[in-house]
């Protein structure tokens, strides 16, 4: 697969100081958006207008923000509690989806149609990606994606799961981890109504000009740490978003 690293769309320090970021990440799918009023979920289940408007509005008041340089990004979600807590590390990046299935492995029922128009207009409206696909790699990405630095962001969802997002800068450790995934087997695990409408947006006319359009936000895990999870994992949403309007590098 190509593997890029993107500028993440994130909430200002401002935000997270007054509310937690606890109070601004979603489920996927999640129907309660939270009480804060700027919960990640006011986004993401509104409709593509809706979802456009808040998204300018939030951009040009400070609530969200854009970094100045791209960025991979480790992705750690810890459960089971602190005496026999489980730890999954996944890869955060932008994955090319233009022009051919880019060596992922898709499933083979494809997404109900009406799923996958209402976020393909999400995506046309927008122009934005908010909700990460989960693949499964058979490259060794565990012990790369290992640190034990303080996380930059980090959050507690309500089932007890502990999110936690390190930053990677550093252009050589972007050049390793990609080539870590390049020609390594793949499969979409999970958000295929999602995978298939960034593929679909990427052939429309109106994605012509938007380079950030032929890739999709993922998250990516060694097909083992995947494999011994006690159940897949939930993407959640508010940690990570890249604007299609972007450059990529």
């Amino acid at each position: 697969m190509e593997l890029r690293p993107f500028r993440c769309l994130r909430f200002s320090p401002a935000v997270l100081s007054e509310r937690g970021l606890d109070a601004l990440i979603a489920p996927p799918r999640g129907e309660n958006p939270g009480a804060a009023p700027e919960n990640i979920a006011r986004i993401t289940l509104a409709n593509g207008a809706a979802a456009a408007e808040t998204l300018a509005r939030w951009l040009s008041e400070g609530i969200l923000m854009k970094e100045r340089r791209p960025g991979l990004w480790i992705y750690r979600q810890t459960s089971g509690g602190e005496e026999q807590p489980a730890i999954l590390s996944l890869l955060v990046g932008i994955v090319r989806v233009a022009g051919s299935k880019n060596g992922i492995e898709l499933p083979e029922e494809p997404p109900p149609p009406q799923t996958r128009e209402a976020r393909l207009a999400f995506r046309r409206e927008t122009k934005a990606d908010f909700e990460p696909c989960l693949l499964s790699t058979r490259a060794p990405l565990s012990g790369a994606l290992a640190t034990t630095r303080s996380p930059d962001l980090s959050a507690t969802d309500a089932r007890g799961v502990r999110h936690d997002a390190f930053r990677i800068g550093d252009f050589a450790q972007h050049v390793q981890l990609q080539g870590l995934v390049k020609n390594a087997q793949a499969a979409l695990v999970w958000g295929s109504d999602l995978y298939e409408a960034a593929r679909a947006f990427a052939d429309d006319a109106a994605a012509a000009k938007l380079s950030g359009a032929r890739f999709k936000l993922c998250a990516i895990g060694e097909e083992s740490a995947l494999a011994s999870a006690a159940r897949v994992p939930e993407m959640y949403s508010g940690l990570f978003a890249v604007s299609l309007e972007d450059p990529v590098y």
